[in-house]
Order: C-alpha cells, then sequence, then structure tokens
C-alpha cells in the first residue's frame, strides 16, 4: 500500500512540474509577442505617409494582381490612382453589428459595399434594406456560404447566386452583378462561366483578418492596415458571421487614420469603372 502511495505522488509531481514547465512557455511566448506590440507603440492614428510612401504597392500586391490581368471580371483591387480605396464587409447582415456599422459609416459620411448572404437577408431583410437605403451597394455572397470548389458552374447559379440576387433587388432594389466567393475561393471555369453570364468577381487586396482571433485586435488591425494600404485597396472586413465587436471597435479609427493620409472611401462599383460600361 505504500509503494502505492509513493507511486501517486511521484505520478502526482510529474504532472505538475510538465503543466509549470507548459505555463512557463506559455508565458515566454506572450511576453515576446507583447515586448513586439509595444515596441511599435506609437499613435497609428498619428502616422502620416511621406509623399514617397505614397500610392506605393506591396509587392504582394502585385502578385495578386498577375492573377486580375488574366481574367475581364476578376478584381483584387481598382486602379492605383487616384487614391480611392473600397471598405467592403462580408456575412451580413447581422442583427447585432450591421446596425452599428452602418450608424458608424453615417457619422463619417461613408459609403461602402455589404456582400451579403441570401440567408440572412431572408432574416433580417429590414437591415438589407437600410444599407442600401443609406447609399452603400449591396454585393452578393452567394445564399448559404458553401464553398464554390465543392460546387458545378450551374449549381452555384442556380442554388447560390440567383437566389440571393433575387433577395438583394426584391429587399433593396438593386439588381446587383458583383459576387463575392465565400473564403475568396473559386475555380478558373467557375471564373469563365460567371463571366459569360454578366456577373464580376469581387476579392480584396488587403485582409484585415478581423474574422481571426490571433490577429483582430483593433491596435494589430491598424498596424496591418498601415503597412499594406494602397491606392485602388479593397479592404476586407465582416458584418457577420461571428463576433464582430472589435470590427465595430476599429472602425472609427480606421475610417480617421484612411482619412488623415488622404484616402477617399468609395465603392466598389465606383472603385472599378469597368463594372459600370
Amino acid at each position: 500500500m505504500n509503494n502505492r502511495k509513493i507511486f501517486n505522488v511521484i505520478i502526482l509531481c510529474v504532472i505538475i512540474f510538465i503543466f509549470l514547465q507548459i505555463h512557463f512557455i506559455y508565458l515566454l511566448c506572450f511576453s515576446k509577442i507583447q515586448r513586439v506590440y509595444s515596441s511599435q507603440e506609437e499613435n497609428i492614428s498619428a502616422h502620416k505617409f511621406s509623399e514617397s510612401e505614397k500610392n506605393i504597392r506591396p509587392d504582394f500586391v502585385e502578385t495578386i494582381l498577375k492573377k486580375q490581368e488574366k481574367h475581364t471580371n476578376f478584381y483584387f483591387a481598382g486602379p492605383d490612382s487616384p487614391q480611392q480605396i473600397a471598405l467592403t464587409f462580408d456575412d451580413g447582415p447581422s442583427y447585432k453589428y450591421t446596425p452599428v456599422i452602418l450608424d458608424i459609416l453615417e457619422e463619417y459620411d461613408v459609403k461602402a459595399t455589404f456582400f451579403m448572404l441570401g440567408k440572412q437577408i431572408k432574416k433580417y431583410p429590414d437591415l438589407a434594406a437600410r444599407a442600401a437605403q443609406k447609399g452603400h451597394l449591396i454585393g452578393n455572397h452567394t445564399y448559404s456560404h458553401e464553398r464554390m470548389k465543392n460546387l458545378s458552374s450551374q449549381e452555384i447559379l442556380d442554388k447560390e447566386i440567383e437566389p440571393t440576387g433575387k433577395l438583394i433587388k426584391k429587399y433593396t432594389g438593386q439588381k446587383t452583378n458583383l459576387i463575392r466567393p465565400p473564403y475568396g475561393d473559386i475555380k478558373e471555369i467557375q471564373i469563365n462561366f460567371l463571366s459569360e453570364k454578366g456577373y464580376y468577381i469581387i476579392n480584396w487586396s488587403l485582409d484585415l483578418r478581423d474574422w481571426d482571433s490571433c490577429y483582430n485586435k483593433p491596435k494589430i488591425m491598424l498596424d496591418r492596415t498601415a503597412k499594406y494600404i494602397h491606392s485602388g485597396a479593397i479592404l476586407l472586413l465582416h458584418d457577420g458571421g461571428g463576433d464582430r465587436s472589435l470590427t465595430v471597435e476599429v472602425l472609427p479609427d480606421l475610417i480617421e487614420f484612411l482619412r488623415e493620409n488622404n484616402y477617399v472611401f468609395v465603392t466598389v462599383n465606383e472603385l472599378i469603372e469597368e463594372i459600370n460600361r
């Protein structure tokens, strides 16, 4: 019996030792992360780009624009002059966050583009209508948020795009030909198919990662914007699909920062003139 007790004590000690080691490693990593961000503690909204910094596209933007050049209906960004950008919001409307985001946009006199889900419009048609009434552009984000790569081109049209387009038209009065694939994920053959049907695919050049709990703290999102913003940028944010309280929190500072650096907010169809032809 004594041997059994000794064995149990040893096992308990080993477990405690392992736990303390894991806890120590966690604290060590966390403190490094904190030092990285504290070393960048300048007030991001006070930062002004120099003339040499303005209109310089990050290297990764040039890479994705090469994909854009292959198609006449597929866009990650607009032209790099004039200094215009488009705010876009995905996965709404949501009863909790869309009204607050609409209020902030109205306060700052910013027009945005909302890529809405058909299933959400069906639940909250009044919010879809309100977004349109406030002058925002409504785009099609499919009905169910199913990955397009899991569907045939015809299934995408019949089950995802056309039902959502009808709801957008019914409740907002807008007839949209703008599609944002869920996750930005779409096959080449599907791009070509939708082009033949008169649709434009709109992805993004700057993802603020407000959907990612590792990166969606306001300070991190503002730092990311300062590092990667460029003329013609299409910015990805969300007003639905999860907890968007940090999106709401960062939005005023984001708008003020971009305005201080002379960026002009437009809707996607204003940014990309080809869509209107």
